[in-house]
């Protein structure tokens, strides 16, 4: 299914600012038994990264029925929002333009069953990862870094961490990155990379378990032990290695695994 302004298309017109600058916002969104758990978190986000960019949010009304109504329909799948500043004309300089939303559905990675279960083999990328502060945390259409990095492991790797310009390991190319240090779990402040949903959900359920939890930038010498990688659609997912190096499946992994398993079915149901 594609919805372009709550209705069946299959385009967009090729005067869109998301097409032409990147000028614009997107979710991707996991949908179960037919709904989207995590919609608050995810519509949160979202109206954050619209106010930062200057677009007018959609109707909260249309959102909703649109999101729910792809939801429906891929039952146990991915459900994509892209909000653009809409068409205007050349130049950068945005105008009175109408937003545009546009609302797809896809298949889960048919890899994920497995990622879950034995863990991801992750590279390290040479793409950095940077750019304006005023950027930090949305989920921008402006993906390049992520596409080059992407290029660098296809075929030998499941994902790959990116570096910022002072090489602080940042996150994963489409997922948030969590370590186990000292019995605590650390992972790099969202600032430097985008506010996960399911990263904010981990974070939460540690806590109500009594783990601690804590952002602290982190290198290289500090992913030796216990890792593993999150996003809405892939939940918890463990790092079985990193470059040719195994890393250990540990129990705290596993403990989060199935906490956020269990909230995500409350949530569904």
């Amino acid at each position: 299914m594609i919805l372009v302004d709550g209705r069946e298309a299959d385009g967009i017109p090729a005067d869109d600012r998301g097409l032409a600058y990147g000028d614009g916002v997107f979710e991707t969104m996991r949908a179960m038994h037919g709904t989207i758990p995590l919609l608050d978190l995810h519509l949160e986000r979202l109206q954050r990264g619209l106010a930062a960019l200057g677009i007018v949010a959609p109707p909260s009304a249309s959102l909703t029925g649109e999101l729910g109504r792809a939801a429906g329909e891929v039952r146990d799948g991915v459900v994509k929002l892209i909000v653009t500043r809409g068409s205007g004309g050349r130049g950068y300089m945005p105008g009175a333009h109408q937003p545009r939303r546009v609302v797809l559905t896809g298949a889960l990675p048919a890899d994920l069953p497995r990622w879950r279960e034995e863990g991801m083999h992750v590279a390290i990328c040479t793409t950095p990862l940077d750019g304006p502060a005023a950027l930090a945390g949305l989920k921008h259409l402006n993906r390049l870094p992520q596409v080059l990095a992407s290029r660098e492991f296809q075929g030998r790797a499941d994902e790959g961490l990116m570096r910022d310009a002072q090489d602080y390991v940042v996150e994963g190319t489409r997922t948030n990155l969590f370590v186990v240090a000292g019995g605590q779990l650390v992972t790099p402040p969202a600032g430097r990379g985008v506010a996960g949903v399911m990263r904010r959900l981990v974070m939460t359920l540690a806590a109500a378990e009594g783990l601690t939890v804590r952002e602290a930038p982190l290198r290289d010498a500090d992913l030796g032990g216990e890792m593993f990688l999150v996003n809405a659609v892939l939940g918890v997912c463990p790092v079985a290695a990193l470059e040719d190096a195994p890393r250990p499946i540990g129990t705290m992994t596993r403990r989060l695994q199935a906490a956020v398993d269990q909230e995500m079915e409350r949530r569904a149901c």
